[in-house]
Parts: structure tokens; C-alpha cells; sequence
């Protein structure tokens, strides 16, 4: 059964990057990743959510820890 979906790839490919990608959903479908896209997706959201939160609370305390050390750099080499 699976020969006939590679030879369906061959067959239906006109060029490299449609055989190529007729290879990759075989494999997908082969390995059991039917829900990437669904776990893509929810990397996704996560992304959207701790994002303001980075630049809110990480990015000032990174900003304050590296005023202190060129105070501190100036101070020493003064």
C-alpha cells in the first residue's frame, strides 16, 4: 500500500520541490505527526502570550543589571 503513495510522488512530481515535498507528508504520515500543526500551533500561542511578558518584566531587569555593570566598569577604571 505504501508503494503506491511513493509511486503516486513519483509520478505526480513535476519538479524537485514537489517531489520533495510529497516525500515529507508521506514521511509525516508514516511517522505519526498528524498533529504538528496543531502542537505548532500551540507553540505558537504560547510565543504570543510570553512575549509581553519578557519585554515587560526581563528586558528592564537585563537593562538595570547592565547599567549597574558600566557604572561599576567606570568606576573601576576611573
Amino acid at each position: 500500500m505504501s508503494r503506491s503513495g511513493n509511486e503516486s510522488c513519483l509520478r505526480g512530481a513535476e519538479d524537485t520541490v514537489s517531489f520533495l515535498v510529497c516525500v515529507f507528508h508521506q514521511w509525516e504520515e508514516w511517522a505519526g505527526l498528524g498533529q504538528l500543526e496543531d502542537y505548532l500551533s500551540v507553540l505558537e500561542y504560547l510565543l504570543w502570550v510570553f512575549t509581553p511578558l519578557i519585554i515587560v518584566f526581563i528586558l528592564p531587569f537585563l537593562i538595570v543589571i547592565l547599567l549597574y555593570l558600566s557604572i561599576l566598569f567606570l568606576h573601576v577604571y576611573k
